[in-house]
């Protein structure tokens, strides 16, 4: 059979009499509504006699259907008229649009809307009035009758002083532990949050409609032309802490030690002129220096950044730091960001302008750290918050670089996976370990073969995957080195982590590795191969499926303890 298709099966066709259904019998035309049978007459008969030459030719039976639609009560009819509305509005060759003449506004402001109204076919057309609804107020627009022939001028809208920054609706408030917190139940399960519409009200060949258009801010992109995107509520300023710019979500600063450290803040101007002075909020015990800063921003994007020192208790624990800028009397304490996709909608995002502050005793014996970037890979800035000198490397490294410099080196999450040039230099790497060096192998996907000095099966699927982050865990070798130096490790170590404890675990290794720990999810068997360990040569090599991907970024203090324990393993 052509086109790879498979021969039939043996034995007699199948019948060509459809199954009975369970949904026949069920009607679903305009006929289950009271009085809807003139209505499903009227607009099958627009179907039959609809010309594409002549859409305005169907207006009549449209404009015919329309009050009979407005009067059922139903929610779908309601729909429906909205879109018999449109339909009207097409045939007429209607083009209705509501244009703000800026991006971004801020609340308490004003911006005006360019509103067009085009009526490209013969066919009388007027518009009767434009108001805003939806979220803001506005003055409804008429036009008087010296002004019904000339230009509609701009729409003034007004945006309330407590009107909230645009975001998407489920990332207004923090997310809780597996799902979004929204305290509107009525927007779930939108695709976007509600935007800024105009209504428009027309008379099209004698038959009143109503067109409804979101109110838009148009651009020109030097490579990609025309872009379209919402109005955007902005505030005047927004906080932009750099920590991790890549991961917006996970803002922490780590204090292994009782030592100062320094946190740098970017103030970013959304309009012109802003003025005010930013301060750290920070809890009992910390101190944050200085208090309190100014700044003067002349244009939009202008930015300042501000430099503070942020000192910890003596004691070890968890707090969170806030920066909040005051702007006209007016406290903002959000930062911005930007999600742009050629295949998306632009989203713009307004994190809380916080920091987690974690104080808690790190030993790390390594200095210099070489890197091999995996996938959606954030550990470096984390590891550099331990005081290491992380080095990022690259092919070149891989091939022809001086290895022997580095106390320790590790593969990112996933980095077998996507680095072609780490498989084609593996040599390399188990010679670094061999002549003394550290390798550190995290989350490799499938079974790369060679990874290490000896053999091992890493799972495939979700068959050996530990999905809960709290799961209890066993020390097999309590003993073992990576759970006793530099930093002695208990069962706190595993408390506080996000999300999972580990994906692609091994099924076997061979026996000159050790394991160090065993979790599992809550009724599955005990899995041992989340981190296995071997002295090869002078060296050691290490392969770990626990996500230090993620704990490291989120700021868990035992993960960080436990990672250090690995680059320092001798």
């Amino acid at each position: 059979m052509g086109g790879g298709g498979r021969e039939p099966a043996p034995g007699p066709e199948a019948s060509s009499t459809p199954a009975p259904d369970i949904f026949d019998g069920i009607e679903h035309s305009w006929k289950r509504f009271p009085g809807g049978a003139a209505i499903d007459a009227v607009l099958s008969q627009a179907i039959r006699e609809f010309d594409w030459q002549h859409p305005d030719r169907t207006i009549p039976l449209l404009a015919k259907a329309r009050p009979l639609i407005a009067a059922i009560s139903d929610p779908l009819a309601k729909i429906k008229l909205a879109d018999i509305d449109e339909t009207i509005a097409r045939c007429a060759g209607i083009w209705a649009d509501a244009q703000a003449r800026e991006g971004n506004v801020t609340p308490g402001s004003h911006v005006a809307v360019a509103m067009t109204v085009i009526a490209r076919e013969p066919v009388p057309a007027s518009v009767q009035s434009i108001v805003a609804e939806n979220v803001w107020p506005g003055k409804p627009w008429t036009p008087s009758d010296a002004a019904a022939s000339q230009r509609i001028p701009d729409y003034d809208l007004e945006v309330p002083a407590s009107e909230a920054y645009s975001q998407p609706y489920w990332l207004v408030k923090p997310p809780q532990a597996g799902a979004y917190t929204v305290d509107n139940q009525l927007l779930i399960g939108l695709p976007e949050s509600p935007v800024e519409r105009m209504r428009i009200r027309l008379t099209v060949a004698g038959t009143p409609i109503e067109l409804l258009r979101p109110v838009l801010y148009r651009y020109n992109d030097r490579l990609e032309g025309e872009k379209v995107r919402p109005l955007t509520v902005v505030p005047p300023v927004a906080v932009n802490l750099p920590l991790s710019p890549d991961d917006i979500a996970n803002q922490v600063l780590l204090f292994p030690a009782a030592a100062a450290r320094s946190l740098r803040v970017t103030v970013k101007a959304q309009v012109a002129n802003a003025e005010g002075s930013l301060r750290l909020d920070v809890p009992a015990g910390w101190k944050a220096e200085p208090r309190s800063q100014p700044f003067r921003l002349a244009a939009v994007d202008d930015r300042q950044e501000l430099a503070f020192q942020a000192t910890p208790p003596a004691g070890e624990g968890t707090a969170a730091l806030h920066a909040i800028a005051t702007v006209a009397g007016k406290e903002v304490a959000a930062g911005m960001a930007s999600i742009s996709y050629a295949h998306i909608p632009q989203q713009i995002l307004f994190p809380p302008s916080d920091v987690k502050l974690v104080r808690s005793d790190i030993q790390v014996t390594a200095r210099r750290v070489g890197y091999i970037m995996g996938a959606g890979d954030e550990e470096p800035d984390a590891l550099r918050q331990l005081g290491l000198q992380v080095t990022l490397l690259d092919d070149e490294d891989l091939r022809a670089g001086d290895l022997s410099k580095f106390d320790a080196i590790v593969a990112g999450v996933r980095a077998y996976n996507v680095r072609p040039d780490l498989r084609a230099y593996q040599s390399r790497l188990l010679d670094y370990v061999n002549n003394g060096g550290t390798y550190v192998v995290q989350n490799v996907r499938e079974n790369v073969p060679n990874i290490g000095p000896y053999p091992f099966t890493i799972s495939t699927g979700n068959t050996a995957r530990v999905t809960v982050e709290d799961s209890p865990v066993v020390f097999t070798h309590p003993d073992s080195p990576l759970l006793q130096k530099p930093n002695k490790i208990g069962p706190r170590d595993f408390e506080g982590w996000v999300q999972e404890r580990g994906t692609y675990f091994l099924t076997q290794w061979d026996p000159r590795y050790e394991t160090v720990l065993s979790t599992n999810d809550p009724g599955e068997k005990p899995l041992e191969g989340g981190e296995i360990w071997t002295r090869y040569g002078k060296g050691v090599f290490i392969y770990t499926a626990y996500v230090w991907f993620r704990e490291l970024p989120a700021g868990v203090p035992g993960a960080y303890r436990l990672f250090a324990n690995l680059l320092s393993a001798k």
